[in-house]
Parts: structure tokens; C-alpha cells; sequence
């Protein structure tokens, strides 16, 4: 379970095809696990960013129908030296981890796993119209 101090959800852009939106927390209290963004049709994750103030978590991603093994901050650091769309980095007493471009066609679940309080999150992603 996982409880929100701040949550907000607000479109930021309608234009001829597609609608963007952004979702943001700050003091997430994750027990667990906490599902980040869920949507269904077709769209893109742009930019999700997750900070928290240690290294014990992961993260999870599931989309249209497949649902990819969670990876932990560690191995997502590795992976950041060789995939474009993948940042993983300490930023002062900060743990962050940066995807972009998760394109999806019928749905998208991004979840966090952990036993701590992110610090932030913040999701942006475009719906098709």
C-alpha cells in the first residue's frame, strides 16, 4: 500500500491527435508497492522521473500485456551506460531514476517497489486522441 501527501493530475496540453498530462507526488510513503500510472489506449510516457533517498527500490514496467521484471535502482544505473532513454544517477543525498520514451498501444502500468518514502515522483505522458 502507499499513501500520497500530494497528488495532482492536471492536462497540460490538448493539441489535434493527442492530450498531455503530468502527475507528480512529493513524501510518497510506499509500503510495498505503489502503481505510479496505469492508463489504457495508446500513448507515450515522455518523461517519468522517480527520487527517493536510498537505493531500495524498483521498478516495474508493464505494458500491453507484458509485464517486464522489476529492476532495482543498481541495475538500472548499469543500464543507463548503454540505453539512450534510461538515467540512473545520485544527485546529493538523492537516489533518481529518469525513463523516457515508453511508447504503448493499448495500456501502460508503471509501479515502484519499496519500503521507504520517495522523496518525488513525476510522470508525463501524451494519450491519443
Amino acid at each position: 500500500t502507499a499513501r500520497a501527501v500530494a497528488r495532482e493530475l492536471k492536462p497540460l496540453l490538448v493539441s489535434k491527435g493527442k492530450t498531455t498530462f503530468e502527475e507528480r507526488t512529493q513524501n510518497l510513503i510506499v509500503n510495498g508497492s505503489y502503481i505510479l500510472l496505469e492508463k489504457t489506449g495508446s500513448g507515450n510516457i515522455v518523461e517519468a522521473t522517480i527520487v527517493a533517498p536510498n537505493v531500495n527500490f524498483s521498478v516495474e514496467i508493464g505494458k500491453d500485456g507484458k509485464l517486464d521484471e522489476a529492476k532495482t535502482y543498481t541495475e538500472l544505473t548499469a543500464e543507463s551506460s548503454y540505453v539512450e532513454d534510461v538515467d540512473a544517477f545520485q544527485d546529493g543525498s538523492n537516489y533518481v531514476i529518469h525513463l523516457r520514451n515508453l511508447a504503448f498501444q493499448k495500456e501502460i502500468r508503471l509501479i515502484v517497489k519499496a519500503n521507504l518514502t520517495l522523496t518525488l515522483t513525476y510522470v508525463k505522458y501524451e494519450l491519443l486522441n
